[in-house]
């Protein structure tokens, strides 16, 4: 005998009630299981909305034109809303939805867009999509490029902009790649708009078929700072260093030493500077590479990272960042845009260049260092950390002795043609000792007093501390140095 049991539907519960609402009606609904709605007899779709946590609010609905699925706007909680007021509104509401077919909350996006640029649009896109879907360059690129390409059509109504508007930009830009980006960037904000029903139609995809295909800029040439070019960069870079942040200041002597990529550099945490193995670590970023680059610290880049991260300052631009070695001067990010401050530099050396130094260029720069010190290719591809079949990654961790070697010779080939600046960067804006990069002058103690390589000995026994600043015009011997025996070279040349 087979059992059978039959099936019987349940029966849905419907806390919905009905009847004559009034301004105090809302005090007796008491929160249920689930939300419900207490709905008035008087106001068709006029509505008490009770939640479960016992919260209530005023709201309406009405069907479009009378037709398809209502639209619903709520009106705000019973206990702070006036109940004529929200009545009241209902009313309007109704009316206009049902008799005159608007949608309200249509109509207060119109009105808000209104207020809406490319700006504005290029901060919700960064929103949705930022770090996971988009790089720092991309960001950039939106950020940055769009207002300083696009001008005054970056800040008006994105409502406003006819296609029109559109070819006018175009035919009186320079045609630089960098109005192309701009281009490219704005027309995806369109068609994001688009989508979103914020704009009828696209004027810069219209634009571009009018426009045509982008013709390819002219490609530029391989700039770098040469030999006979350093001591005037050099002498720029000091003359507005202290025009510009110290965080950029820095930022640019970093890419000077390492000859690694703005956007990798930007983005360095302090959690990749390992003080105990002397290194710095540059981890996947928008590169080409799309690996791991390991630095070894030299003493100039050692003692450049200490002064940051000791850095104590009143504002956040002079102070060590949590997270960013070079952090931005507002917000909670890294820096993101180094061109405003090379631009002054720029501008020094143009006359001298021939040309306006960017930082790419000085990834350049050091490349053409090694190949005028004989470093050979290899060594160099690993110092740039480009891809290359042969040079492993096993070569870039276990060479750093050898890699820290490479770069002490880049530095000393751009302070000598530098005329000695690194020198004095080195000492007066790190507090780095001079003799590191001077050549030690052995003197017997019966010559001249102590010998330099005395000198050398104390500090690094047991007066490390006491050398802090040497070199430097403000610097004088501690007490202990004067009692260990210590002659100061002025004193030599009394003697």
């Amino acid at each position: 005998m087979n059992d059978f049991t039959p099936k019987v539907s349940k029966k849905r519960l419907n806390f919905n009630v009905k009847e004559a609402l009034n301004k105090s009606s809302w005090k007796k609904f008491k929160p249920k299981s689930e939300d419900y709605f207490a709905r008035d007899t008087k106001l068709e779709g006029f509505f008490i909305k009770i939640y479960q946590s016992g919260t209530k609010s005023y709201g309406c609905r009405a069907r479009l034109g009378g037709v398809g699925k209502p639209k619903t706007n709520m009106l705000g909680r019973c206990d702070v809303t006036d109940f004529n007021v929200a009545k009241d509104k209902a009313k309007e509401l109704i009316h206009s939805v049902k008799y005159e077919g608007i949608n309200p909350k249509a109509k207060i996006r119109a009105e808000s867009l209104k207020q809406k640029s490319l700006v504005d649009l290029a901060e919700e896109y960064i929103g949705n999509r930022y770090p996971k879907n988009m790089t720092d360059s991309t960001v950039y690129d939106y950020r940055s490029r769009m207002p300083n390409r696009l001008g005054s059509l970056s800040k008006v109504s994105v409502t406003e902009i006819a296609v029109e508007d559109v070819e006018s930009w175009w035919s009186h830009s320079p045609k630089t790649r960098s109005d192309q980006v701009a281009f490219i960037c704005a027309r995806k904000l369109f068609s994001q708009a688009l989508a979103k029903d914020y704009v009828q139609s696209n004027a810069f995809e219209i634009a571009k078929e009018l426009i045509g295909e982008f013709e390819t800029p002219e490609a530029r040439t391989e700039r770098h700072v040469g030999r006979y070019d350093m001591e005037a960069f050099f002498q720029a870079f000091k003359e507005v260093s202290s025009h510009i942040p110290v965080t950029m200041r820095d930022y640019l002597v970093f890419l000077m030493l390492t000859g690694k990529r703005k956007g990798e550099s930007q983005a360095l945490k302090w959690s990749n500077v390992k003080w105990e193995k002397g290194i710095v670590i540059i981890e996947k970023q928008d590169t080409k590479s799309r690996k791991v680059d390991v630095i070894p610290m030299t003493d100039l880049l050692y003692f450049l990272l200490r002064s940051r991260y000791e850095a104590r300052g009143e504002t956040q631009g002079t102070r060590k960042h949590r997270k960013w070695v070079f952090q931005s001067r507002a917000g909670d990010g890294h820096i993101v845009n180094p061109y405003k401050a090379f631009n002054k530099v720029a501008v020094e050396m143009e006359e001298e260049l021939g040309f306006l130094i960017r930082p790419h260029d000085l990834r350049r720069t050091l490349s053409t260092a090694t190949k005028e010190l004989g470093i050979p290719k290899e060594d160099l591809a690993v110092l740039l950390n480009h891809s290359k079949a042969d040079v492993t990654d096993s070569y870039v961790y276990t060479g750093i002795e050898y890699k820290k070697s490479k770069l002490k010779q880049v530095e000393g080939y751009l302070n000598e043609h530098g005329n000695q600046m690194l020198s004095w960067i080195a000492v007066n804006w790190y507090g780095m000792n001079s003799v590191y990069f001077e050549p030690i002058e052995v003197k017997t103690k019966e010559e001249k007093g102590m010998s330099l390589a005395t000198r050398m000995k104390l500090k690094s026994v047991q007066f490390e501390k006491d050398f802090d600043g040497f070199g430097h015009e403000q610097w004088k011997p501690s007490q202990r140095l004067l009692d260990a025996g210590w002659i100061h070279d002025e004193d030599f040349f009394k003697t």
